[in-house]
Order: C-alpha cells, then sequence, then structure tokens
C-alpha cells in the first residue's frame, strides 16, 4: 500500500494544511517560513518584517500589512508585530458608519438657534437641540 497525503479532516484547530501534511500553527507575530516535513510538528516560522504583523497563530506564507490612516484620521497606536496600526477620526470628524472605521465625516455644527447636546466624538455626530417653535 502507498503513503498517501492526510486527509484534511485530520489537521487539529491549532494545525493547518501544508502541501503534504497538517503542520502546526506558527504564533501571532510570525509566519510559515517553511511547512513541517513530519505531520502535526511545526515548520520554520518567521517573524513578522516591520509594517507587518499577525494577530493570532497561523498559517499564512507572509505577514499582513499594516494598515495606514487616512488624512481625515489620527493614529491612536503604531502597528506591532501582533497588532494592526489603530487609527481614529481626527477631531473635528466621526465615522459615519459606526460598523466600519473607514469613512470620516466632518462633524454636524448647529444652527444659532438650537443648543448642543451631545458634542461630535469621534465615534458619533453632534446631536442638537430641535429650534424653539
Amino acid at each position: 500500500m502507498s503513503a498517501t497525503p492526510e486527509s484534511l479532516s485530520s489537521c487539529r484547530l491549532d494545525e493547518y494544511r501544508s502541501a503534504r501534511h497538517c503542520c502546526k500553527l506558527c504564533p501571532a507575530g510570525e509566519h510559515v517560513g517553511e511547512s513541517c516535513v513530519s505531520p502535526h510538528t511545526q515548520g520554520e516560522c518567521a517573524k513578522c518584517e516591520p509594517g507587518t504583523f499577525t494577530k493570532s497563530a497561523n498559517g499564512l506564507d507572509s505577514c499582513l500589512l499594516c494598515s495606514t490612516c487616512g488624512d481625515d484620521q489620527e493614529m491612536m497606536a503604531e502597528c506591532t508585530a501582533t497588532r494592526d496600526r489603530i487609527c481614529q477620526c481626527r477631531k473635528g470628524h466621526f465615522y459615519h458608519d459606526p460598523e466600519s472605521s473607514e469613512i470620516c465625516r466632518q462633524c454636524t455644527k448647529c444652527p444659532p438657534e438650537t443648543s448642543v447636546l451631545q458634542e461630535c466624538s469621534s465615534t458619533a455626530d453632534t446631536v442638537c437641540s430641535s429650534a424653539a417653535p
């Protein structure tokens, strides 16, 4: 009987599928440099280069590129080997879609006949009172 590659179902949760084996995942902050040569072992992991990251154990061939902050954003935390860059809207802007941190809009300015009930923040627009009747 000839040797056959392992079936996909035999890989464990802490493994990834290489060309012929199930290999142990590389830790966060690293990627696969060379896959394992024996089943259920770890190959060679390589550290993420500056400007790249992996936030969890993985079987990736390369690390992910760090995000860049847009012109209407400011950096809150720099990218590290295990975490992407964190950006937020600059003062005077807010995220239009709370589910997405991509599009910042300029904060609303309340008309003179109203008052500010809630100041604009990076996550919510200004809330103005109703105009007097």
